[in-house]
C-alpha cells in the first residue's frame, strides 16, 4: 500500500506507471495526453496522443486531444483536420464541434464557427461553452442582441461565470445601454476582483454616462492592478479634461503614450495644451 500512495500521486505518475506494467495501452497515452494539455505541455500532449491514434486509429478522444494540443500552440489548421477525423469516427459528441468551433473563431471563419457551435448545442442543450463562444461569434459580426441571448443562456446554466457577465456588458455597451452594461461589469467584478479590463470598461460606461469622478475611480483601480495599462491611462486622461483638470489630463496623456497610445499626446500637443 505505501509503494502504491506514490503511484497515485497525480494523473501523470499514475499512467506513467499504468504505460510502463501494460503494453500498447491506447487509453492511458490518451488520458495522459489530455492531462498533458491541463498542464500546458502541448508537446508531450502531441506525442501521446499521436501513440494513442497509432495504437487505436478509431479513438476519437486522442483526436481532440491532438487537436487541443495544436490549437494550443497556434496551429488551427491542424487543430482542425484532427477534429474533423475524431467526428468522423463519433458524429454525436458536442465537444468535437465545440471544439472544431474555436478553431474556426481564431482563423476568423466566423459562418463555421456559429455552424459548429449550433450543432455543439443541438447535442447538449446545456453546453455553456456553446454558448458563451457562440455569443462572442456574435459580437464580432456585430449582432449585439443575439450575443446578449447567449450571454443570457450561459449565466443561466452558470450563475457565476464572470466572464460571460464582462462580455454581455461589453456588448449593452456596445448597444449604448451603458447602466445595464455598469450592473454587469459590477456582478463580473464581484466575482473577479482583479478582472482588470472590467474596471476600464465600467469607467468607459461612467464615462459615457457623465460620472467622470466614477469613470476616473474605475481607471484608478484598473491602473492600480496594471501600471502599464495604456489604455486606461488613455481613457482616465479624457475623464480628466472634461473635468477641467488639465494638469492631470497632459500627465495621462504622456503616460499613455509611453505604453503606446499617443494619439492623445498628439491631439493636445497640437492644441498646446501641454507644455
Amino acid at each position: 500500500t505505501y509503494k502504491q500512495c506514490g503511484i497515485w500521486k497525480d494523473s501523470i505518475t499514475l499512467l506513467s506507471h499504468t504505460l510502463l506494467v501494460t503494453n500498447d495501452n491506447s487509453l492511458a497515452h490518451a488520458v495522459r495526453g489530455d492531462a498533458y494539455n491541463i498542464l500546458g505541455d502541448y508537446h508531450q500532449a502531441i506525442y501521446d496522443s499521436t501513440e494513442a491514434i497509432r495504437l487505436n486509429p478509431y479513438d476519437s478522444k486522442a483526436y481532440y486531444v491532438r487537436g487541443v494540443a495544436y490549437a494550443k500552440l497556434g496551429q488551427f489548421e491542424r487543430a482542425i483536420k484532427n477534429y474533423n477525423e475524431g467526428i468522423q469516427i463519433k458524429s454525436n459528441e458536442a465537444e468535437g464541434y465545440g471544439n472544431r468551433g474555436n478553431a474556426y473563431y481564431e482563423l476568423s471563419q466566423y459562418q463555421r464557427a456559429i455552424e459548429d457551435y449550433n450543432k455543439a448545442i443541438s447535442l447538449k442543450s446545456d453546453d455553456v461553452e456553446g454558448y458563451y463562444n457562440r455569443g462572442n461569434v456574435y459580437v464580432k459580426l456585430g449582432q449585439y442582441q443575439r450575443a446578449i441571448t447567449d450571454y443570457n443562456e450561459a449565466i443561466s446554466l452558470k450563475p457565476d461565470y464572470a466572464e460571460a457577465y464582462y462580455n454581455r456588458g461589453n456588448a449593452y455597451a456596445n448597444i449604448k445601454q451603458y447602466q445595464i452594461a455598469v450592473a454587469d461589469y459590477n456582478k463580473t467584478i464581484l466575482l473577479s476582483s482583479n478582472f482588470i479590463k472590467a474596471y476600464n470598461n465600467r469607467g468607459v460606461s461612467y464615462y459615457k454616462l457623465g460620472q467622470y469622478q466614477r469613470a476616473i475611480a474605475d481607471y484608478n483601480e484598473a491602473i492600480g492592478l496594471k501600471p502599464d495599462y495604456a489604455e486606461a491611462y488613455y481613457n482616465r486622461g479624457n475623464a480628466y479634461f472634461h473635468e477641467g483638470n488639465y494638469k492631470q489630463f497632459c500627465l495621462d496623456a504622456r503616460k499613455a503614450c509611453n505604453w503606446g497610445i499617443c494619439k492623445l499626446l498628439k491631439k493636445v500637443e497640437y492644441k498646446k495644451l501641454c507644455r
